[in-house]
């Protein structure tokens, strides 16, 4: 599984898989939390038709913002099939294409900030 703790040992790869070294990658990760945390907020809590209380349900495979972070750049950066990136982040291509929609969103919020 691809992972950003894996990348911190591998500068080179770092740079290739995303496109930032690990310092640009720790300062995006930054803005990266509050716009993943305004993007949370505005879907799940002051949404009225929850059947579930936030944080309910399933666990998300991609927990750490780091790994959030690596996965939407590693897509933008490469443009891997989804089954690709199933394959490497240990997921379903459902998934995949679920994060790529949600992440996409708030890299753009994350990168208007910075």
């Amino acid at each position: 599984m691809l992972s950003s703790q894996r990348l911190k040992d591998h500068p080179h790869a770092h740079r290739t898989f995303t496109g930032l070294d690990q310092a640009e990658f720790e300062k995006l990760l930054i803005h990266f939390e509050m716009a993943y945390h305004a993007s949370r907020y505005d879907q799940h809590v002051t949404k009225k038709s929850r059947k579930r209380r936030y944080g309910a349900g399933r666990k998300p495979r991609l927990a750490p913002l780091e790994e959030k972070l690596l996965f939407i750049l590693f897509y933008f950066k490469i443009y891997p099939l989804q089954e690709v990136m199933a394959f490497l982040f240990d997921t379903s291509q459902g998934r995949v294409n679920e994060w790529i929609h949600q992440l996409s969103i708030v890299l753009k919020m994350a990168l208007g900030k910075a």
